[in-house]
């Protein structure tokens, strides 16, 4: 319909069905109608009806269950005491003496106990060691750790203790090392991570070389020539880490120890090892560089070469807690020797290893706690 009001034209359209239409307009001049018929086989409307169903005379409403997303939550309480129980395998035929020293092996049964206050750490642990070819012993450690807060700084300790019981016409034995350990550890950004130590130490040992003479049965670890010639000194060491993923890392590190004279040099030590976390197996694959001066106890200089493989893995022990299982090997290439270690461990908590005990105390370094917080901290 088209409508002109004071010269202003206005056109309105709308559809309407068929029948009688009525339109009221005073000023309308010109109605443009069209009509059209849909045929049966092409309309715009559908013949489906609904079939009407009987309501039900009760309707209840039943509501949905409540969905749990966390049934349970593992909770790690570093700040208890912790225990753990282990028993480990040893044999060892790669030795730092170059004295003839059997091979040993050794099968020890113990106890570990350990505690966590803020940013101290004590640790206890005890076992006794069951030799075929010396006498058995029973090993007494004590650590304690330390690491500054605010400051790069951290300061390691421990005593080692082994005593040897009396038997025949043999007195008994003993012999304890203690070293305290000074470093840092400073990031130079989030992948690349350094640190040092220093550590001084003391051995001192009850049997001397007429017990060794006497005695074919003297534990090693109580008297060997390289424990006598060695009775004090320092240990030094830089290593660099290189960890641009979560699960996996490597290590490069050099390393010096003095004679007892805590002036030469006995021996310089290179390393490095490829660290790769996976599907709750940890591997460690590393190569080791000795090379040991020439002195007075050694005739002359030597290198020694000796790759490293280890595994580890948690098992499941059910509801009452977490076990580790731990292989090791070494091979030494130059004199063709070995050392072998095989452990089970287990204790009062579910051990994943990432709980935050002692800065180099702890099984996966990048996936633990204090890792995480020492990125925190930098990318702040």
């Amino acid at each position: 319909m088209e409508e002109i009001d004071e010269q202003r034209r206005t056109e309105r359209r709308f559809f309407h069905p068929a029948g009688k239409i009525e339109v009221k307009a005073e000023k309308l001049e010109y109605v443009r109608l069209y009509s059209w018929q849909l045929s049966e086989h092409n309309n715009k409307i559908s013949a489906y009806s609904q079939t009407k169903a009987a309501l039900p005379e009760l309707i209840t409403y039943q509501a949905p269950e409540k969905v749990e997303i966390v049934k349970e939550q593992t909770e790690l309480h570093a700040d208890e005491l912790n225990w753990q129980v282990f028993a480990r395998y040893d044999q060892q035929q790669i030795f730092q003496s170059a004295e003839d020293i059997p091979t040993r092996k050794e099968t020890d049964i113990g106890a570990r106990i350990r505690i966590n206050d803020d940013n101290q750490w004590y640790q206890l642990e005890g076992y006794y060691s069951f030799s075929d070819t010396q006498t058995d012993i029973i090993n007494l450690n004590g650590y304690y750790s330390w690491e500054d807060e605010t400051t790069p700084w951290y300061i390691d300790s421990q005593i080692n203790s082994r005593w040897q019981m009396s038997r025949e016409q043999f007195d008994s034995q003993y012999a304890i090392d203690a070293s305290i350990s000074i470093g840092q550890i400073w990031r130079q950004d989030s992948v690349h991570r350094h640190q040092w130590q220093i550590t001084p130490y003391v051995r001192y040992s009850s049997a001397d070389l007429a017990d060794y003479l006497a005695d074919d049965k003297l534990n090693s670890g109580i008297f060997n020539f390289y424990r006598e010639n060695h009775s004090s000194g320092w240990l030094g060491l830089y290593q660099y880490r290189y960890q641009p993923w979560v699960d996996n890392y490597l290590n490069f590190g050099v390393s010096s120890g003095s004679n007892d004279d805590w002036s030469s040099l006995d021996y310089l030590r290179f390393n490095s090892s490829w660290n790769q976390y996976y599907e709750g197996h940890i591997f460690q694959v590393g190569l080791d560089s000795y090379y040991r001066f020439a002195d007075e106890h050694r005739a002359t200089a030597t290198w020694q070469y000796i790759s490293r493989f280890a595994w580890q893995k948690q098992i499941d022990l059910g509801g009452f807690s977490q076990g580790w299982l731990k292989v090791s090997w070494q091979q030494d290439w130059v004199w063709n020797n070995h050392n072998i270690s095989v452990e089970f461990s287990s204790g009062n908590n579910l051990h994943t290893g990432f709980a935050p005990y002692a800065h180099d105390e702890i099984i996966f370094p990048t996936l633990q706690l204090n890792h995480l917080l020492e990125l925190s901290d930098y990318e702040q």
